[in-house]
């Protein structure tokens, strides 16, 4: 047969055979009734996203199984950690720690599988980003202005990927536009905006 849902444990019976003298043997019977796989209290599928910076230790990102009762039989990654994390399986519960190094960036794609005394099995499927701290170059920019006169233009350039630039309100008549890699300074100083050096 089988079982209903929700009778997850042991359950013990003895069965006796008996001949027609009165002899008797007896065996135990053990069952160990284990529910289908959920993850994270959701569903027996998950996915999980997260976005990391290179030697920037990650708040851990746990997995854990509820099979009913007892622990999981074996966890299994499939795919590659960036280097410096580490992936454990103990017990009912899978955690990836760690701090990624220098040149992981990049983006990993990895599932980690549950598998039940039982063989069944549950998955989740885990999407990590790393991002390089940027370097900006150069690292710092003087602009000598004259009010009412266009400055030469000036560009930042960046490492790293996916980056959005952030800039305090600079003196009006001055504009910024960026792309993913740079941003750019360029226009001339409305007159009434001198002042003593200021930095942005």
């Amino acid at each position: 047969g089988t079982p209903d849902k929700n009778i997850a444990g042991t359950y013990t019976y003895n069965v006796t055979a008996r001949t027609p003298a009165g002899n008797k043997a007896s065996t135990a019977i053990t069952f160990n009734v284990y529910a289908k796989p959920i993850l994270n209290k959701e569903n027996a599928n998950i996915a999980i996203h997260r976005q990391l910076s290179e030697n920037t230790k990650i708040t851990d990102i746990e997995i854990e199984a509820n099979i009913g009762f007892g622990a999981v039989k074996k966890w299994t990654l499939t795919g590659n950690l960036p280097q410096g994390l580490t992936g454990t399986g103990n017990g009912n519960t899978y955690t990836v720690s760690g701090t990624p190094d220098t040149g992981t960036e990049g983006s990993y794609l990895l599932t980690v599988t549950a598998e039940t005394p039982a063989g069944d099995e549950a998955t989740a499927t885990v999407n990590l980003n790393v991002y390089a701290v940027p370097v900006l170059t150069p690292g710092t920019i003087n602009i000598e202005a004259v009010e009412g006169r266009t400055i030469s233009s000036q560009t930042i350039t960046a490492t790293g990927a996916e980056l959005k630039w952030e800039i305090q309100s600079l003196p009006n008549g001055f504009t910024v536009t960026s792309s993913d890699k740079s941003l750019t300074i360029e226009g001339a100083p409305a007159e009434g905006t001198r002042q003593s050096e200021t930095s942005y």
